[in-house]
């Protein structure tokens, strides 16, 4: 099974997130490639590599008590009386 139970929940291993990675270069040459310049093609890819390390971190994070709701700070909202 390509799936770890942690808790009742269905977690991704290693090996997902490897393939995960390897679709993505997929997509981004199969869209890109005659479309942009190699160039461009790697800026994007390394863009989407920041962007999955990025996931990947927010994944593993744990929390703790002191991190606010996410509901909790809105910081752009009006008033209600507005």
């Amino acid at each position: 099974m390509a799936t770890g139970e942690i808790r009742g929940k269905a977690t991704m291993n290693i090996n997902d997130h490897e393939r995960e990675k390897e679709i993505m270069w997929d997509l981004v040459n199969l869209h890109f490639t005659d479309l942009i310049s190699d160039d461009q093609v790697e800026k994007i890819k390394e863009s989407i590599a920041g962007i999955l390390t990025d996931a990947n971190e927010i994944r593993s994070a744990k929390l703790d008590d002191s991190f606010p709701l996410l509901n909790s700070y809105q910081p752009f909202r009006g008033d209600a009386s507005e």
